[in-house]
């Protein structure tokens, strides 16, 4: 499909494109996953979020050993490991970490990354049930967040921009709920790995090179199936990190969806 791999050039050139940007002045803000990042707030105050979802590789890891314990999970642990390894471009442009804190594995990722690199470190907690004293903890932090994207900015968090980013986010998540949804179909016309990779360059690519891409993605799979019925995997638990596409793999070589 074009779209597919006018977006796969896309992502090719982004490390470039967001280096030029750096070096005009816009703060890149690097990320946790988790899906409590407010990245409308980035865009808002005039950053660029970039997402840092590398998985998959056993060096990172084994880096990891010499700043934080063998038993936190292996993605938390790969994150100090990329940066520290120097091989992965988009770990070593970050002008600001922010990390949503939802468990010790990501509190300890942030502490690693606090006090062995000199890149700012920004944490904000995510509390684990719903009363209203947690959902006031949660927008506190969100509003600490914000003061802290000015300051390291330079620029006020803008209305005009939240709203506008909010708008082109919601665009994203429509389309890529529209693409999931399509693989309810016994011939699904995209695959899992496929659907995941689009997931992950939500994380960094342009937003608005990355909607374009995904409407056009949406609207060809529309009429269209796959080649033949699959056995349905469910694959679930925690993150899925760029690059750890192994198990996927597998099972969509021996027939599985």
């Amino acid at each position: 499909m074009e779209a597919m791999r006018e977006l796969q050039e896309h992502l090719r050139q982004r490390p470039t494109e967001l280096q030029r940007l750096r070096s005009q002045g816009v703060k890149l803000v690097g990320y946790m996953p988790g899906g409590y990042m407010p990245e409308e707030l980035v865009y808002a105050a005039g950053a660029v979020p970039v997402g840092l979802i590398s998985g998959g590789s056993p060096e990172p890891v084994a880096e990891s050993g010499s700043y934080l314990p063998r038993f936190l999970d292996t993605f938390c642990r790969s994150q100090i490991g990329y940066h520290m390894l120097e091989e992965e471009p988009l770990y070593g442009m970050i002008d600001l970490l922010v990390v949503p804190v939802t468990d010790n594995n990501m509190r300890a990722a942030a502490d690693a990354w606090d006090f062995y690199t000199d890149v700012d470190v920004f944490r904000f907690g995510v509390p684990h049930d719903k009363e209203e004293e947690a959902c006031q903890y949660y927008l506190d932090g969100l509003h600490l967040l914000g003061e802290k994207l000015e300051q390291v900015t330079g620029n006020r968090v803008d209305d005009g921009r939240l709203r506008e980013a909010i708008s082109l986010s919601n665009s994203m998540w429509d389309c890529l709920r529209d693409i999931s949804l399509l693989r309810r179909s016994p011939r699904p016309p995209i695959s899992g790995q496929d659907f995941v990779r689009l997931n992950h360059a939500s994380y960094y690519a342009d937003r608005a090179t990355l909607v374009g891409c995904l409407q056009s993605v949406r609207d060809g799979l529309k009429d269209g199936d796959g080649d033949r019925p699959r056995a349905r995997v469910l694959l679930t638990g925690s993150t899925l990190a760029m690059g750890d596409y192994k198990l996927l793999e597998l099972v969509e070589r021996f027939g599985g969806a």
